[in-house]
């Protein structure tokens, strides 16, 4: 996932986070989403074998910590049931029409998608076949229906020989994709097999919130630097929906091409959770993540949705309430600090559009601040029909006489909310 920020107004609002990775030196511990990884490295128009891609990826990671590497895949029987449908918009399937026009400009058909000579899926049997020594176009891998749940295991399977032939003797590895975790060395099998259970006490099934829900284990440990790596500026996001950091701790964030103190940066958006959480919101608000698309398309100013997470420090800012298990978003406050904020007209726009983004905005806080982690058989919390306003405007065009019916109290506002099933 990524944080569909543009990289100017991102760098705008966290440079003064950004570290210079010489001042850095190696962590203690370093946690990577490996699919993320293997995207950042294996994109490259062509063939590399699993065993040898993966054997670079690990002796660049071993240059980065000393004590503990923890690599976590993306799990396919754990994904998300909001997955497959997210995917389907993704990755639509062409009309016929759509087909023809894609082919009369060169493009090659396959299982209803167009792609470019040469860059088409490879075939399911081959797929099927491959093994961890045979070099493929890793583009192709994950464009082909069950390339990408294959290429993962290929991935797996590389970095545990890399492991064997490369890790010194100082270095655990946990290694998590299906199943059980795997872990290295094999001495003191039953006090390393308890560490990583607990690293990976969860039901999620994508990477990167197995990743921040690791980095969260090593914090409390005292862990006293950690390196989270991916190129997923979403978890930006998700480390300051986190419920608490060591102050005393180094934790960093290694995107593509930005280093961020990510305790530096949680302390400036505020010292509390509930502080955080408003943050978030305001962020997710400015520009979605792969669960949402953020209020922008409502004709609201991006940028001044973004500024907004710099004011929930004070208790008249927050339009979001937290606890233990329950998050709540209060629908009147929050159109409240709307009004606040320049808004284009935009056309075609009702009420319950509007009203489920900000469903889906709450569902993003939700599954960020770890809810429902543990839950059968994937973990993350539930997709909830949302009311946030009378059901008797729900079709009515979200425009200014909407607006100002909610702002004059002729249109009552009512609270979301999401409890968490843990």
């Amino acid at each position: 996932m990524g944080w569909k920020r543009p990289a100017p107004e991102r760098h705008r609002l966290l440079q003064q986070h950004y570290v210079d990775s010489s001042t850095r030196g190696k962590y203690e511990a370093l946690v990577v989403d490996m699919c993320s990884e293997t995207r950042r490295v294996g994109s490259a128009p062509r063939e590399e074998s699993a065993s040898r891609l993966c054997e670079r990826i690990f002796r660049n990671l071993a240059k980065k910590c000393t004590r503990m590497m923890v690599l976590m895949f993306d799990c396919q029987d754990k994904m998300h049931e909001s997955r497959s449908f997210l995917h389907l918009q993704r990755y639509p399937t062409l009309s016929a029409e759509g087909a023809a026009a894609a082919v009369a400009r060169g493009k090659v058909i396959v299982d209803g998608r167009a792609f470019t000579p040469g860059s088409e899926p490879y075939p399911e049997e081959f797929v099927r076949e491959v093994t961890a020594d045979v070099p493929v176009v890793w583009t192709k891998m994950w464009a082909s229906s069950a390339g990408k749940a294959r290429a993962w295991e290929l991935v797996r399977e590389g970095i545990v020989v890399a492991v064997h032939k490369h890790a010194a003797d100082t270095l655990e590895c946990v290694v998590w994709h299906n199943g059980e975790p795997w872990v290295w060395p094999y001495d003191d099998a039953a006090a390393r097999q308890q560490r990583a259970a607990e690293l990976c006490n969860n039901t999620y099934g994508e990477g990167d919130q197995r990743v921040c829900e690791a980095a969260q284990v090593l914090a409390k440990w005292g862990t006293r630097s950690t390196l989270i790596q991916t190129i997923d500026t979403d978890m930006l996001i998700q480390v300051l929906c986190a419920r608490a950091w060591h102050s005393q701790s180094v934790v960093d964030i290694q995107l593509k091409n930005e280093l961020v103190d990510a305790v530096g940066m949680c302390k400036r958006f505020g010292p509390g959770w509930g502080e955080r959480i408003n943050a978030a919101f305001w962020l997710l608000a400015s520009a979605g993540v792969d669960y949402c698309r953020g209020l922008g398309r409502f004709g609201y100013n991006t940028r001044e949705l973004q500024e907004n997470s710099l004011g929930c420090r004070s208790a008249d800012g927050r339009v979001v309430t937290v606890c233990d298990t329950e998050i709540v978003v209060d629908t009147g406050l929050l159109t409240t600090a709307l009004a606040c904020i320049p808004r284009r007209n935009m056309k075609g726009m009702v009420v319950m559009d509007f009203a489920k983004e900000v469903g889906n905005i709450l569902f993003c806080l939700a599954l960020f601040c770890g809810a429902s982690r543990k839950r059968m058989p994937c973990g993350g919390p539930k997709p909830v029909d949302v009311v946030c306003f009378e059901a008797a405007v729900h079709d009515s065009p979200f425009d200014a006489s909407f607006l100002a019916a909610v702002a004059s109290g002729d249109v009552e506002c009512l609270c979301i909310s999401h409890t968490d099933a843990n």
